[in-house]
């Protein structure tokens, strides 16, 4: 289970996000972060009561509605142990087991709640747009020649304020890079013309310090070295999820 930092860090990022995802409508996140902080307490009791009682299926109910709650804040991790106890939860043979995991989880609601109190300092209108434009007037390189790939880097780019620059090939995101100048580069490796090794590695001789992530299918470590040492700040497997190319984004530009 994830510790009290990592969740404070983590309630912080997602109350920023999901007040982007709700069109910066801050009264709107208020009253969630407020329902969950006045109705939780209560919820608890009443499973508490019915997990006493032995009631199965409204006791999972009631899980299920908790769930979808922590899914609010993106806590994922929080969610996944719910799950496995929701699936046992009706069983009358583990009425201890039932406790047990409940003050577990009440436990940590508890602390939640503490880290939502603490965070919510930033959900006001200057803070929360900061941070959702985090990369207002920020250029960003993508050199992909798949034009699907392009579009889901293009999309989670613009989510944060940003705006996408496109190079189809190694070449092109020299020339790119040399006359537009990005503020950072999402650079594949497989591209034809000038592969995205050499392209780094070309960038780099030019004294170009922007940040350079290098992207691909592949997972073979000699890839990932061959990168790095070519001058890639980092190094990301493709398919790669939302979350990861946005915490890439925080950390260079937060």
């Amino acid at each position: 289970m994830q510790d009290a930092t990592e969740i404070r860090e983590q309630l912080v990022q997602e109350l920023k996000q999901l007040w982007h995802t709700l069109g910066g409508d801050t009264e709107k996140l208020l009253h969630i972060v407020s329902a969950f902080k006045s109705e939780n307490p209560e919820y608890y009791n009443t499973l508490k009561e019915l997990i006493a009682t032995k009631q199965g299926l409204p006791a999972r109910q009631l899980l299920h509605l908790l769930k979808a709650r922590y899914g609010y804040f993106g806590l994922s991790q929080f969610m996944n142990e719910m799950d496995a106890w929701e699936a046992t939860i009706d069983n009358p043979f583990d009425f201890h087991l039932n406790m047990e995991r409940f003050l577990y989880f009440e436990k940590w609601n508890t602390i939640i709640m503490s880290q939502l109190n603490e965070t919510e300092y930033i959900i006001n209108k200057k803070d929360m747009a900061e941070s959702s434009l985090l990369l207002n007037g920020k250029r960003i390189l993508i050199a992909e020649d798949d034009d699907v790939n392009f579009m889901v880097f293009e999309v989670f780019v613009q989510e944060l304020g940003g705006t996408a620059i496109k190079a189809v090939d190694g070449h092109e995101a020299i020339r790119q890079t040399t006359d537009l100048k990005p503020d950072f580069i999402f650079m594949d490796i497989h591209m034809p013309y000038f592969s995205g090794i050499e392209a780094i590695r070309f960038i780099r001789s030019k004294g170009i310090q922007v940040p350079i992530v290098a992207l691909s299918a592949s997972t073979r470590l000699q890839e990932k070295q061959q990168a790095l040492a070519a001058g890639a700040n980092d190094f990301l497997t493709k398919p790669t999820k939302r979350d990861v190319i946005r915490e890439i984004l925080l950390k260079h530009f937060s």
